[in-house]
């Protein structure tokens, strides 16, 4: 048997994944400025799918992990500041997840379903159910960038009440919205670029299983048959995991790549979709054995208008 240690180190792996993807980078088209469209009123669409395939081996046993989560939310801009950036008041109005494990039942719920939770889907309606419908309050700049992210006092003692064994807890925090509600998102700079420039940016991390350094290069493809700029992304990353056992050996980061396509339209001022696919390769000492994991996550945003 895989020891469940294992699994937990599956739920690092999952949250350095969407870190590694909250990188912010930026660009200027054929010397045409892409900037965010705030206008007060402006209601936009936003579904977030994340596919992500687990396959974990040690003493000659494997486990295999298929774990889907679906998001829907609304965002409205509701007020714009002096300098210039925009208050977003932003929801989920609903939340979905699929997780299949080897020799284990699938679990799927769904916030909008009419059936009554299950003893296995109870623990996610408990959390799910408590977030669909919070407004937290988001401040973007017209580049993108995350600014501020507020939520009310009232909603902040509902996200409190949420086991904090629940990693979903963590993410509905504010620090965890800055990073969740920055991934895929870009900030733009005011230096032009022509088609085929690229550029790096790199960034480090303390994560909950310790320092990462991610460096994603960007590079401006061309704009699409719709006038779309087309930007492509390749990432790697280090880690270092120090335990804070000192019997414990670290985590090991053999491997990693994540490649992508970011679009955005700048007549329309905002992105239209984000795909990334990202593969890792980790291997972990455990007592007697070597816990070799591979993970690979397919993530996909697309932003329309209301």
């Amino acid at each position: 048997m895989i020891p469940s240690k294992a699994v937990f180190d599956q739920r690092y792996v999952l949250v350095f994944l969407v870190a590694f993807t909250s990188l912010q980078f930026g660009s200027i088209v054929n010397s045409e400025e892409l900037r965010w469209k705030f206008e007060n009123g402006r209601k936009f669409d936003v579904t977030i799918t994340q596919d992500t395939r687990i396959s974990t081996e040690a003493n000659r046993n494997t486990i295999k992990i298929s774990l889907i989560l679906g998001y829907e939310m609304d965002w409205e801009v509701i007020s714009n500041t002096k300098n210039g950036n925009a208050i977003v008041q932003q929801s989920f109005r609903r939340m979905t997840i699929r997780r299949e494990r080897t020799k284990r039942e699938t679990v799927v719920y769904d916030t909008d379903s009419e059936a009554e939770p299950t003893e296995l889907t109870q623990p996610f309606a408990d959390v799910y159910d408590k977030l669909v419908g919070i407004k937290f309050k988001v401040e973007m700049s017209p580049s993108g960038q995350i600014v501020n992210v507020d939520v009310s006092k009232e909603d902040t003692e509902t996200i409190r009440m949420i086991p904090e064994s629940m990693e979903a807890r963590k993410l509905f925090e504010k620090r965890g919205l800055m990073e969740v509600l920055g991934s895929g998102g870009f900030e733009l700079p005011t230096k032009a670029i022509e088609k085929g420039d690229s550029w790096p940016v790199e960034k480090n991390r303390q994560m909950t299983f310790g320092n990462s350094t991610v460096k994603n290069v960007y590079t401006y493809v061309g704009s699409d048959d719709e006038q779309i700029a087309v930007f492509k992304v390749d990432g790697t990353a280090t880690l270092i995991h120090k335990p804070k056992n000192a019997a414990e050996k670290p985590l090991k980061l053999k491997s990693q790549t994540q490649t992508g396509t970011i679009k955005f339209d700048n007549e329309a001022g905002h992105i239209t979709t984000i795909s990334m696919s990202q593969e890792m390769e980790t291997e972990k000492p455990y007592r007697e054995m070597l816990i070799e994991t591979k993970t690979k996550t397919i993530s996909n945003v697309r932003i329309s208008l209301k």
